[in-house]
């Protein structure tokens, strides 16, 4: 994804794709803005609690989630995803909110 290009752009995989074809897709100037904002909440620092099994005291700590060129822009599996059905899945969570 390249949200820095004008227009922003994201190259889909042809194995993601009904046709099995590699291509680009244009963003819209509200989509980007939408995606960066989202992508700015995603990796937000956060406060986090947990039980420091040493001493048995719980800890709280503020966390960045590191970025990656291999994170997912929304991941919606806790297990591993199937990737024939990533687009599938997606559509079928926001159509349900």
């Amino acid at each position: 994804m390249e949200l820095a290009s004008k227009p922003a752009r994201v190259f889909l995989r042809g194995e993601y794709t009904k046709t099995k074809t590699d291509r680009v897709i244009f963003l819209t100037d509200e989509v980007t803005q939408q995606l960066r904002l989202w992508l700015d909440y995603k990796y937000r620092t956060r406060r986090v609690c947990f039980k420091d099994e040493r001493t048995g005291k719980t800890i709280t700590e503020n966390r960045t989630p590191e970025r990656k060129e291999t994170d997912l822009l929304f991941a919606i599996y806790q297990q591993r995803p199937d990737p024939n059905r990533l687009y599938d899945d997606l559509v079928n969570l926001l159509q349900r909110h």
